[in-house]
């Protein structure tokens, strides 16, 4: 996005705005936002450049709520749009999400060069959704379907493409630094240095290891300070910025990057980029390889083949996999821990139900889920659990869905924080307004009257006494309002909290729109108490996922039974697709790998050895690479002839009696170590307290095999795991496998206990020297 704001014209750039970092607490952060609402709310502004994630957030959401905001948004244009369709190679839920901006916008395009045609129809049919949904009449909107993606070119032919293979890292080490300089070039006959050079590696530490070697290795022009730097997701806001002003400019000359130094960089005079470890799809490999050549000079990108990186990222696809019970559980939470008793669960899932318009029953819930504790209970992190909401909300509002599953509406709000803390002197509570929510909440406490999910605390320190007051935002802002009307002289309906503009709305719509007001109101005065100095500290805490239930009728929310009957009917839907998108990830993979086995040169031709065979070598490989490439994006559906496939697996570690029996022994010693009790120092002490709550958690075969290959989750954290003797011992033997030996194991030592499998694996016996 930077480059992009950068490179506008004077006059556009004036009315532009960049909203990037992720800075957020920073005074200079806050100074620029507060700068941004100005000028956006005066209509200085024609043109914002924002990622998903920040156009999603309440901030930018309460924005576009302002019918002023709403009026002058014209288009909403998505680069690498491919990331909108759940079927692309890097989907991300805040793109899918984007519907929710599009229905503001009175045109939207969308924009990928690294699209299939499967992936360019899915990102249609999410415009097209929203189009009949958000337009009253679609035929009369100027929209027309085939011009709202524009699929720009991959292919240049200024760019050639080569794959070395390689047998070590120490042999593409050597050869890196052997051609590194005559790459800078962009071609073999170029006389000089031309451009910059990017090498992509995998993991974020590699990055900062690969440059120091380089600045050790290469020829002395090359080792001055600042010539060879490192780039990824981890460094501060300062040191990325530092590092990509530093490339536009010519100054630094090689980056070594991970794929956060891939979207949105516009160096036009980009003369190679190295994978110095392989990429983990077509589309990814495409995408990064398009950064060389932009200004149409001969450019190069050079691939190293290493059957590890294959093998590593066969494992990674794994990272999401996940049992069925533990998705269960997930919607379990959402759809029926709104209705549990009060437990030790009740500070991270809260539930509050909102009447409909005149104070009628209207089955809308807002259900909170702390995010750090919802992570562990259900063993996904943060993305995961985002995924799956993300698609449950979409699909329950799909007009092609059965009967069954529309009498269930669910919306995921955007990630905010849940609690609210206070503190106060006594002699500045005092001076509070009669009806403000403070004093209302300490004027509840002091008759001893009940005040949800809220503590009060009072301290006495000398002759000072101060209020330190805890609550739940979401569940103290519909019981202020309740409270404000008792004491007024008229009830308050959700349509009297809304906007007259928004009183034509759906009754979901306008009960949705009086949540938010209220508690927008609710934060306003505290905020300007704050400000007014009546309230000494005003912070918010916990992070959570907030998501809107409705069901259609009474009967759905108030019976058990069809509640449970629409957790299984989700469970099953959900998890068939992300098996579906697992299967399909592992077919992209061996697509990718079959490409570039395909395409590979060894690296023991180097420039003047037989010159001529060379070339005409490099070029034929070139060719067949592109011929892949070409046939993976123009029918990325066809049915696999399995030869991709299989030469993937054989780079597998075989299954033999002897290793089945060691995996067993290892799996059999792994599930008799205690989960909730840490297992030793496994688990930190600071989620051993939350732990203690729940009921002691059980291995699944999953759980197993993410430990054998070295997969974190919430409950197995990299830090307290990696010296466990079973922490990544087997991540060369296929996934699946291991969890039909797990089962097996489990089946075996849990003897009463009946564990279903998540998949229907074939019998143990007899298969698993299959692999």
């Amino acid at each position: 996005m930077n480059d992009q704001f950068e490179s506008l014209p004077a006059p556009l750039k004036a009315r532009a705005v960049c909203l990037s970092g992720s800075g957020a607490a920073s005074a200079s952060s806050k100074a620029k936002h507060a700068a941004f609402v100005r000028d956006l709310l005066a209509e200085k502004l024609s043109l914002i450049f924002l990622s998903p994630e920040k156009a999603l957030g309440a901030g930018m959401q309460s924005l576009l709520a302002l019918p002023k905001v709403r009026a002058r948004l014209a288009l909403v244009c998505v680069d690498e749009a491919h990331c909108v369709s759940e079927w692309s190679h890097h989907f991300r839920p805040s793109y899918l999400r984007l519907a929710e901006v599009f229905r503001h916008a009175q045109c939207v395009l969308c924009v990928t060069a690294t699209a299939s045609r499967r992936v360019v129809r899915d990102v249609l049919r999410q415009l097209r959704s929203r189009r009949q949904q958000n337009v009253e009449n679609p035929a009369k909107s100027g929209e027309n379907e085939a011009e709202m993606v524009l699929q720009m070119p991959w292919q240049r032919r200024n760019l050639s493409l080569e794959v070395r293979s390689v047998r070590s890292n120490d042999e593409r080490l050597k050869h890196l630094v052997q051609t590194l300089p005559e790459l800078s070039k962009g071609s073999f006959t170029a006389a000089k240095a031309g451009g910059g050079v990017i090498v992509y590696v995998h993991q974020q530490r590699q990055t900062e290891e690969l440059a120091a070697l380089l600045r050790e290795q290469l020829p002395g022009t090359w080792r001055a300070a600042g010539k060879v730097l490192a780039f990824h997701a981890g460094m501060s806001p300062e040191a990325k910025e530092k590092v990509r002003r530093g490339f536009a400019s010519g100054k630094v000359r090689v980056v070594v990057a991970t794929v956060a130094f891939g979207m949105g960089i516009d160096k036009k005079n980009v003369r190679a980029v190295v994978h110095f470890h392989s990429p983990s799809s077509v589309e990814g490999y495409v995408q990064q390889v398009s950064r060389a050549g932009r200004d149409g000079k001969p450019a190069r990108a050079l691939l190293y083949l290493l059957q590890e990186d294959a093998v590593l990222f066969r494992s990674l696809v794994f990272s999401t996999a996940l049992h069925r019970d533990q998705l269960r559980r997930l919607l379990t939470l959402v759809l029926e821990g709104q209705t549990a008793e009060k437990s030790t669960k009740e500070d991270h899932v809260v539930a509050v139900r909102w009447p409909g318009k005149g104070g009628k029953a209207f089955l809308l819930t807002l259900v909170t889920l702390e995010r750090d504790w919802l992570e562990r209970v259900v063993d996904l992190k943060a993305a995961t659990i985002e995924t799956f909401l993300t698609l449950l909300a979409l699909d329950t509002h799909r007009d092609d869905d059965e009967e069954s599953k529309r009498s269930l509406r669910v919306t995921l709000q955007p990630l905010s924080m849940s609690r609210c803390t206070l503190q106060l002197l006594e002699t500045q509570a005092k001076k509070l307004a009669p009806r403000s929510c403070v004093k209302l909440i300490l004027e509840a406490a002091r008759r001893g009257l009940e005040v949800p999910n809220a503590r009060v605390t009072r301290r006495n320190d000398g002759y000072l006494s101060s209020y330190s007051v805890d609550f739940h935002l979401h569940e103290m802002a519909q019981w202020y309002t309740n409270a404000a009307s008792t004491n007024g002289s008229s009830e308050r309906s959700p349509a009297s909290l809304v906007a007259p503009e928004d009183q034509q709305l759906t009754e979901e719509s306008v009960v949705t729109a009086a949540v938010a007001a209220s508690e927008r109101r609710m934060l306003q005065e505290l905020r300007a108490a704050q400000q007014a100095g009546q309230i000494q500290r005003f912070s918010l805490s916990q992070p959570a996922f907030q998501v809107r239930v409705a069901w259609e009728t009474a009967t759905d929310q108030a019976s058990e039974a069809s509640r449970r009957e629409v957790v299984e009917q989700w469970t099953g839907v959900l998890y068939a697709k992300h098996e579906h998108l697992e299967t399909r990830q592992l077919a992209r993979l061996a697509h990718l790998h079959g490409a570039l086995h395909a395409a590979a040169l060894p690296v023991s031709t180097l420039r003047g050895e037989a010159e001529e065979d060379e070339e005409e070598g490099r070029e034929r490989k070139a060719r067949a690479l592109e011929s892949k490439l070409v046939h993976y994006f123009d029918d990325d559906e066809a049915e696999d002839d399995g030869e991709d496939t299989q030469l993937l697996q054989k780079l597998l570690r075989p299954l033999t009696p002897a290793l089945i029996e060691s995996i067993e022994r290892d799996a059999r010693a792994l599930v008799q170590l205690r989960l909730s009790s840490g297992d030793g120092g496994a688990v930190g002490d600071e989620v051993k307290a939350a732990e203690a709550e729940e009921e002691e958690e059980k291995w699944t075969s999953y759980a197993v095999a993410k430990v054998f290959h070295g997969l974190t989750t919430p409950r197995f954290p990299t830090r307290k795991w990696r010296d466990h003797v079973c922490w990544r011992k087997y991540m060369d033997v296929a996934f699946e496998r291991l969890i039909q030996i797990a089962n097996k194991v489990l089946l075996e030592d849990q003897e009463g206990i009946e564990l279903k499998t998540s998949r229907p694996f074939p019998a143990v016996a007899g298969s698993l020297l299959s692999y």
